[in-house]
């Protein structure tokens, strides 16, 4: 569902929501039907590959959501149209902050008892993480009793963690980087 193509938003009626949280109010009345679960607004290849794990492994899969922050997949949200990617530190400390007064609806989770965590994300998105976490008091590499980052050069300045370098998509969809999930997984409590 693309946001820029809502009707409301068509007719001029409401702006397309952003990293505006601070009205999600506002688009909620005016966007409520076209609320949809977190999971099922990311449909590209990788994402649905660690859906579709979440799902057979009964894993509870949480989203990094450039607008809301940490977002358990099963809640509601509108659509929107947000990135970190190719945003500065300052733009990302700006949003963590927002996210942190408006949003992070799920963020408790992190701080859960998890046998193991697997945490899949660019190096903007897992800054932002990093950051959060810090103001929570929460190590990132302690999420899970076993915790599996994977990501591009940012996974090098974690330590603790059990690091997956991945150059792309396709590495991070391999058929052998989720073996070593689905071994993580089978291991208890988890969450994807």
């Amino acid at each position: 569902m693309d946001p820029l193509n809502l009707p409301e938003v068509l007719r001029g009626e409401v702006s397309v929501p952003s990293d505006d949280l601070e009205r999600e109010a506002d688009y909620r009345r005016a966007l409520s039907k076209y609320s949809i679960k977190a999971m099922d607004l990311y449909d590209g290849p990788e994402f649905k590959a660690y859906r579709e794990l979440a799902s057979s492994s009964g894993a509870r899969l949480l989203v990094m959501s450039a607008r809301y922050g940490i977002i358990d997949g099963n809640r509601s949200i509108i659509p929107y149209d947000a990135t970190l990617a190719g945003k500065s530190l300052t733009y990302i400390e700006e949003m963590v902050s927002k996210w942190l007064e408006h949003g992070n609806y799920d963020v408790a989770q992190l701080s859960m008892d998890w046998d193991c965590a697997v945490i899949r994300l660019s190096d903007n998105y897992l800054l932002a993480l990093e950051l959060m976490a810090m103001r929570l008091g929460i190590d990132v590499c302690s999420i899970g009793g076993t915790t599996i980052v994977i990501g591009g050069s940012r996974i090098g300045e974690l330590n603790g963690c059990v690091k997956i370098f991945v150059r792309g998509n396709g590495d991070a969809r391999s058929k052998k980087l989720i073996e070593k999930i689905n071994h993580c997984l089978s291991s208890g409590s988890y969450r994807v």
